[in-house]
């Protein structure tokens, strides 16, 4: 009710204020402030967005019938949320779903918290990445570290991997200094 645009995604056209939409995103400030044709269109037509997908968004940066309660992030859609976030430049919504995977990494076990390796370096996600490279270090053995597919097909790109292999490289000088003494060993 009250609202003064349509944003039309699939078969579903979702009733939205420019306001708000250009509070939580520069690009739908400048769609509906520039010399775009979206400026003064009554409808929007986003053809490469899913409807579920965008509704869950909408419940984020909108909120519920009673404006009450917003939805959240969740492990469900975070990944379609910091897509959209990053196409849509909503901080507020990336760092939402960055500190929910960020949570994902630090309480999965075994060497699955690998796979939002590949999610991470694709969108540029600097605490996420930061987060994998310190379980990877820290909590990892080596060779579960090298079973994992991510290494395995080469995904890792390649200042990650060193900073990776070369904490790696530190944290065992670290624990043999502290179990065998300070100094330098030589092994013939």
């Amino acid at each position: 009710m009250f609202s003064d645009v349509v944003l039309a995604v699939e078969d579903k056209k979702f009733h939205v204020h420019r306001f708000v939409l250009a509070m939580w995103s520069p690009v739908f400030k400048k769609m509906f402030s520039s010399d775009f044709k979206e400026k003064n269109s009554d409808e929007i037509p986003l053809p490469d967005e899913k409807a579920s997908e965008f509704q869950e968004l909408l419940l984020i940066i909108h909120p519920t019938a009673s404006q009450t309660e917003w939805n959240t992030v969740t492990n469900e859609n975070c990944y379609f949320l910091l897509k959209f976030a990053d196409k849509y430049q909503m901080d507020t919504v990336k760092q939402m779903s960055e500190d929910l995977l960020v949570e994902k990494v630090k309480s999965t076990s075994g060497n699955t918290f690998l796979d939002e390796l590949r999610f991470a370096q694709s969108y540029k996600q600097d605490k996420l990445i930061e987060a994998i490279v310190h379980r990877a270090v820290y909590g990892l053995r080596l060779d579960d570290f090298k079973s994992h597919d991510v290494y395995k097909d080469d995904e890792i790109e390649p200042h990650i991997y060193k900073q990776i292999v070369e904490g790696k490289i530190k944290n065992y000088e670290v624990n043999w200094n502290a179990q065998y003494g300070m100094g330098t060993y030589r092994i013939v």
